[in-house]
């Protein structure tokens, strides 16, 4: 057995919101790309260890991973989605209307780097799904709108296992594998990269 098999068998022994299953479905009959379940669970888990009342998501699709947050974490007073397209937005609405979790949804419409760094507030949490290619931007408006004390998550860290590999020199896994390198780098931060999914860099701001 290999070993995301055995995650993946522990992982189906829990219990998952109904919901969330017919966001998969969704998103696979879409073909979607989402994050997989052991990642999302990771999020949602991470976000209620650090009882994150505000929480910003760059790059939300539908919502899978922020419901994901939103279904258990009690301690959430909004959580923030964007995206280029509406029609991804207004599917997220339906489904947090669905699960009965709209009053904590605020949605926006465009660039999330450019709508994170235009709040007039900071958060306790911030999920990073950007364009791979805007990643450092991403960082450095990150830098000043997160809590100290708040995390940081940036998803496809590994990038299809491409920035494993020295021959891959292609924009995405250039721009990757320099962000890997900064935020580790970085004395603002504490990171770990946990190697499920596609990567998942958990940072902790520390100054």
């Amino acid at each position: 057995m290999q070993l995301n098999d055995y995650l993946n068998q522990l992982e189906n022994l829990q219990n998952v919101h109904p919901v969330l299953i017919e966001m998969e479905r969704y998103g696979k009959s879409l073909n979607f790309p989402i994050l997989n379940r052991l990642s999302a669970r990771l999020v949602s888990i991470i976000s209620l260890m650090n009882k994150a009342e505000y929480v910003f998501e760059i790059g939300s699709g539908f919502g899978y991973s922020a419901m994901w947050i939103s279904i258990y974490n009690d301690y959430l007073k909004e959580i923030h989605l964007t995206d280029y397209m509406f029609q991804n937005l207004e599917m997220a609405t339906e489904f947090f209307r669905i699960a009965g979790l709209e009053n904590k949804l605020r949605t926006h419409l465009g660039d999330g780097i450019s709508i994170l760094e235009s709040m007039n507030m900071e958060f306790d949490l911030i999920l990073n799904d950007a364009e791979k290619t805007q990643y450092l931007r991403v960082l450095e408006v990150v830098k000043k709108k997160l809590k100290v004390g708040g995390i940081f998550i940036s998803d496809n860290a590994l990038w299809h296992q491409k920035v494993l590999k020295e021959d891959e020199n292609d924009k995405e896994t250039l721009t990757i594998r320099e962000f890997n390198r900064k935020i580790f780098s970085d004395k603002s931060f504490i990171s770990s990269l946990v190697p499920i999914g596609d990567g998942i860099i958990v940072s902790i701001k520390v100054m």
